[in-house]
């Protein structure tokens, strides 16, 4: 019924809005919270439910970009993704214990990463002589099988 599915929603979207780092945006994604939500308020035709939409639309997008970066890039390899994504700090000078970067931070990442790797693309040394194209054997050779994130890393363009 739809109050059965009304109330599912509100609990889906009190977890997202107590969600403290990485795991639980994925976790969040995965248990099937975040499209329960994004179906429900998306494409509703009650008022109530469109301005919560207009509330929630940004916190579920994250969640489904990150989801999309582990599941496509880090091919839905969790421990690879964690590791990838938890840095040290420092605070006055003295080490804190490794921590997830903040999903905000990690999304907002995901543009700048695409757009310098594609400018790394266009480098001269990836240029195929014959066809004047981008070539991935080239990009291959120099960068063997790692993904885009890593090799954003290598760059030295990574920031968050």
């Amino acid at each position: 019924s739809d109050t059965t599915i009304l109330d599912s929603c509100q609990l889906d979207v009190k977890s997202m809005q107590h969600a403290q780092d990485l795991r639980d945006a994925i976790e969040q994604v995965k248990n099937g919270a975040v499209g329960h939500i994004h179906e429900y308020y998306s494409l509703s035709d009650n008022r109530a439910a469109e301005a919560m939409w207009g509330r929630l639309k940004g916190k579920v997008t994250k969640r489904e970009q990150l989801y999309s970066l582990l599941s496509g890039t880090f091919q839905g390899d969790k421990d690879s993704f964690f590791q990838f994504f938890t840095v040290s700090t420092a605070i006055n000078d003295k080490k804190c214990k490794p921590k997830l970067v903040a999903l905000r931070l990690v999304v907002k990442a995901i543009l700048h990463c695409q757009r310098n790797l594609a400018d790394e693309r266009t480098n001269v040394r990836y240029i195929d002589p014959v066809s004047g194209q981008f070539s991935k054997q080239l990009w291959r050779a120099v960068w063997g099988d790692q993904n885009d994130w890593h090799i954003w890393r290598e760059l030295g363009k990574e920031w968050y």
